[in-house]
């Protein structure tokens, strides 16, 4: 039911386009409603290459959230570690005044302190020896309070980690939502393009050739599978797929499409391109290909797609990585 309804609203879209009736009639109608598949065809793609960067984005952004989230989880248990260790030092602390008081004060001021005491060469000595009592058991206190003030800092420092902890958790929450719905509006396009070109395949086929050899390479990978992220033969992405075909001549340029887009000399009108340069589409960069010559283009298109030879109509900008 739902591909009956797609390939209505495809056929509603191809006629609503104003066709020319002047000489000719039935040629121009096929040609127009060619044309008009086409252009169809190629905003879809657009729109779905759009998506994949936009999900590749939000990715690289939800991955930085969960190494945010492991690094706080870490700082959480490292922080409640110490503050164990911490009341344990305040209560061994507090053990040892205690025992110190006690022998101190035992039945007022008991017989081994006062001993302690009489056994004093004169009063001065005596003297001293309170004032030493007084200082150690000052020390003990002031010690108690700092191991006390630390524990309330480390305290502090945890509500703030749990605090960071559930704000990023919200943000990975709320990431992890758009790249969901970003995920099926992409499905959804795909669907569309099956109707409107169910013969995509047959395009990575296309027999072309040239006596550059960098297109010839990047030619010999027609077919391969796109995959998200993928950088080798066994699935690539657009920008994973132009960078691995340089890379085989020594010619190292950046991984994403956005950091490509800027890398090389730029190529600003469409009559100057020449087989090997890049061209891209957005601005920044959501899908890059490579020119072939004679007005078309290698590409790793989208998810479901394959490594093919495409026209190359609008395009961004386009970068000359080799001289």
């Amino acid at each position: 039911m739902l591909k009956k309804n797609i390939a209505l609203i495809v056929m509603t879209l191809i006629i609503s386009f104003p066709f020319n009736t002047f000489a000719s009639p039935v040629s121009n109608t096929s040609d127009a409603i060619t044309q008009n598949c086409n252009n169809l065809n190629d905003g879809i793609e657009a729109k779905i290459e759009k998506m994949d960067n936009d999900i590749e984005t939000n990715m690289r952004i939800l991955n930085g959230y969960n190494d945010n989230l492991k690094k706080l989880n870490n700082d959480i248990t490292e922080n409640k570690k110490d503050i164990e260790a911490l009341d344990n030092n305040i209560k061994g602390l507090n053990d040892i005044v205690g025992k110190r008081l006690r022998n101190m004060y035992e039945t007022n001021f008991g017989i081994e302190y006062l001993d302690f005491l009489l056994s004093s060469k004169n009063a001065s000595d005596a003297f001293d020896r309170l004032d030493m009592s007084k200082t150690l058991i000052d020390y003990d206190k002031n010690n108690i309070k700092k191991l006390e003030n630390n524990k309330q800092i480390r305290e502090k420092s945890e509500k703030k980690l749990e605090k960071d902890k559930s704000d990023v958790s919200k943000l990975k929450n709320d990431i992890s939502k758009k790249i969901e719905i970003l995920k099926q509006q992409k499905q959804n396009e795909k669907k569309l393009l099956e109707v409107l070109n169910s013969s995509s395949s047959n395009s990575s086929k296309l027999k072309f050739t040239s006596d550059n050899n960098i297109v010839n390479y990047a030619l010999s990978f027609l077919g391969v599978p796109y995959v998200w992220g993928g950088t080798t033969p066994s699935g690539f992405d657009c920008s994973g797929f132009v960078q691995y075909v340089y890379a085989h001549f020594g010619i190292s340029i950046p991984r994403i499409s956005q950091d490509q887009q800027n890398h090389g000399t730029a190529v600003k009108d469409r009559k100057d391109l020449q087989p090997g340069d890049l061209v891209f589409f957005g601005t920044p960069a959501y899908h890059v290909g490579m020119y072939i010559g004679d007005g078309k283009y290698v590409e790793a298109p989208h998810t479901g797609d394959v490594v093919k030879i495409a026209e190359l109509y609008n395009y961004t900008s386009a970068m000359r990585v080799k001289n």
